[in-house]
């Protein structure tokens, strides 16, 4: 990857980040301690240095939050809202996180090992529409029927590279339970969609 490339590569990350950190902390830090942890116990996994810069500690996943069973692991993701997108009814699962020759890694959908995927989707009143999934049982039904799905190619220098799968295929078979956090912070738990989804 040339300097140049790698220059604009950062600044699409730190834009990506900034604005993950930013609903991530709006939202999702109510929504842990009023809804979803016990007695609001959680742990983002991230450090700072002495300038006060965000990095990420190396796990697999991006928030540990206490259970009454024990402890769970969450891997996390927010989908920004466009006005050209505008409904959502797919889940993008990242197969590759980067495509290019000499370059090539695998995505999200390999290499981590949450217990839950919390999938959320920035609504345009504010607020986020919330999955949490059944990380494992996700992969499992997942990767044996993923040819089923249509590629969808990230613009960008990585070419990260997702499978677009329709919400109620997923939420259809693997266990999921579904939340809005509106604007005010105000939280309601929502029956999931259902069908018969794809099975592997």
């Amino acid at each position: 990857m040339s300097d140049v490339c790698k220059e604009d590569w950062d600044h699409e990350f730190n834009r990506q980040d900034k604005f993950q950190i930013e609903r991530r902390d709006r939202y999702l830090i109510p929504f842990y301690k009023i809804r979803y942890a016990f007695e609001g116990r959680y742990v983002f996994m991230e450090k700072f240095n002495e300038n006060g810069k965000r990095s990420v500690i190396e796990t697999q996943y991006d928030t540990v939050v206490q259970q009454r069973h024990g402890f769970e692991y969450i891997e996390e993701k927010i989908s920004s809202w466009s006005d050209k997108i505008g409904k959502r009814d797919l889940f993008m699962l990242e197969t590759d996180s980067c495509t290019n020759p000499g370059h090539k890694s695998l995505g999200w959908m390999h290499n981590t090992k949450p217990h839950k995927l919390l999938y959320a989707f920035e609504m345009k009143e504010g607020g986020l529409d919330i999955y949490v999934i059944d990380f494992q049982k996700l992969k499992d039904w997942f990767w044996p029927i993923h040819t089923k799905y249509d590629v969808w190619e990230q613009p960008g220098f990585n070419r990260t590279q997702c499978r677009k799968v329709p919400i109620n295929d997923v939420v259809g078979i693997i266990p999921t339970t579904h939340y809005i956090i509106n604007a005010d912070l105000k939280i309601h738990q929502l029956p999931c969609m259902t069908r018969k989804a794809i099975k592997a």
